[in-house]
């Protein structure tokens, strides 16, 4: 085993809150940084979705390309979670979710759902989410009523209605076919998979245990639980041997503000800076940012492109071209390293005390700002390019992807291989669309308790 650290998303995730979390995660671990794994199915509707949404969602492209952006880095690998969690085991498990959720009295499920909830609320749909996905192009409004949505299912369970023993059920089942799928990657990769990043509603399998007669597996006082210890007549062994206490990490949304505030300032002084006139990158983490599609490129134009028939040798020349010309002129451009330490020492100071990057001071922020720098020096030629150049906006699209990656290392045979990604990118991949229809309604909550994911049957079908 490597001494590399890993994180499992729990399967279904929300890619959007994924994404948020990327500075947390690989604030986690500096060196070198941490991977975060991935259910290959997860990611194959992931790509279904963006590609049929473009049109009405604006954050499509970034999810996708995003994604990409990571698998390519090494910070996100695609593994079968269906291959570490065989059938047979998870019948076991289900059954046995099954016992403890039947031996759970009323009163517990309603403490435990309403604490899950709000958990979800907090993270999944809080406000400290709102300029993150206004960067990301989508519409704070929309935001806004999937958060009113969330608080139906949270205020019927407080008036003594709903069914928090479903609720209960839903995030049983996900957290523990995660946990299984952890500890076997934990023992057949060739990574330190030490946790689930997820949301704090998940902690409710570490309150289930510490609730059983299996209080004696469970590391967590029982003052800090919802229900207190030995409140379920059963036991719950198959939890202790998962071991939820340790190994779910929640991410708290308080953290993540701040560093999600860094970042944004680090934006906002490299635009300064450069006296470029817009705000064309956006940050997502140290080293890690992507363009802004929707305002530097015709993502509808780049798809007619590809539809057209433009060939990966004729891409992979344009896009060289491209390249040619972005770094002469961010040479041209280059900025001080006087001014550069100068500005990155002032955000030290203001910014990042207190945060888990407390301890970038001087060159390290230095660097993280020289390279948001450099990027705001490319904006004005990419908006140029097509029309000085005579360059496709494919073309412009594959460039302004490579020049993002501070490590680039390019030759013809990476650019034609970066070529062939695009064109394979927009052919979407053969993804049940009803399948797709529920699980948007699941996220915007509509029909929360109706779709079943394949962790969550017997009969699993993916």
């Amino acid at each position: 085993m490597t001494n590399r650290s890993a994180y499992l998303t729990v399967p279904g995730p929300s890619v959007t809150s994924v994404l948020l979390n990327i500075p947390y995660v690989l604030s986690l671990s500096s060196d070198p940084p941490p991977v975060i794994l991935m259910d290959v199915h997860d990611y194959e509707r992931l790509r279904a979705e963006t590609l049929q949404d473009t049109g009405d969602n604006k954050k499509a492209p970034y999810l996708l390309m995003a994604f990409d952006d990571l698998r390519r880095r090494d910070f996100l690998r695609l593994i079968d979670y269906a291959d570490l969690y065989p059938a047979s085991v998870q019948e076991l498990y289900l059954e046995q979710n099954q016992e403890l959720l039947a031996d759970t009295p009323e009163w517990v499920h309603r403490q435990m759902a309403m604490e899950g909830t709000a958990g979800w609320i907090d993270y999944g749909r809080g406000e400290y989410q709102e300029g993150f996905r206004a960067s990301l192009g989508e519409d704070p409004a929309a935001f806004d009523q999937l958060r009113q949505a969330e608080h139906r299912p949270l205020r019927r369970l407080k008036s003594g209605t709903g069914d928090p023993e479903s609720i209960n059920e839903k995030i049983l089942s996900r957290g523990v076919a995660a946990l299984a799928v952890r500890r076997r990657a934990d023992h057949v990769l060739d990574l330190d998979v030490q946790g689930v990043i997820t949301g704090p509603e998940y902690y409710l399998l570490g309150d289930f245990l510490t609730a059983t007669q299996s209080r004696q597996h469970s590391e967590v006082p029982v003052e800090q639980t919802t229900a207190g210890a030995n409140v379920i007549d059963t036991d719950a062994d198959h939890l202790a041997t998962l071991d939820p206490v340790n190994h779910v990490a929640g991410m708290p949304p308080k953290t993540i503000t701040h560093i999600r505030d860094v970042l944004d300032t680090v934006g906002e002084l490299a635009t300064e800076i450069t006296g470029t006139q817009h705000d064309d990158w956006f940050v997502l983490g140290p080293t890690f940012a992507l363009p802004q599609y929707n305002g530097l490129f015709n993502l509808d134009r780049i798809r007619m492109q590809m539809n057209n028939g433009i060939d990966a040798n004729t891409l992979a020349e344009e896009t060289i071209s491209a390249l040619t010309t972005l770094e002469r002129r961010a040479d041209d451009d280059t900025l001080s390293p006087n001014k550069r330490y100068y500005e990155a020492e002032a955000l030290a100071e203001r910014r990042v005390d207190s945060s888990p990057y407390g301890n970038i001071q001087g060159d390290e922020l230095a660097e993280l700002l020289e390279y948001t720098l450099t990027l705001s020096d490319h904006s004005p030629t990419l908006r140029t390019l097509t029309d000085e150049k005579g360059i496709s906006e494919a073309a412009v699209f594959v460039a302004a992807s490579i020049m993002s990656d501070p490590v680039r290392r390019y030759d013809t045979d990476t650019v034609y291989r970066r070529a062939m990604e695009l064109i394979t990118r927009v052919a979407p991949p053969s993804v049940d669309h009803q399948e797709l229809k529920m699980l948007r309604k699941e996220r915007r909550t509509d029909t929360w308790d109706e779709h079943t994911d394949w962790f969550e049957t017997v009969d699993r079908a993916r």
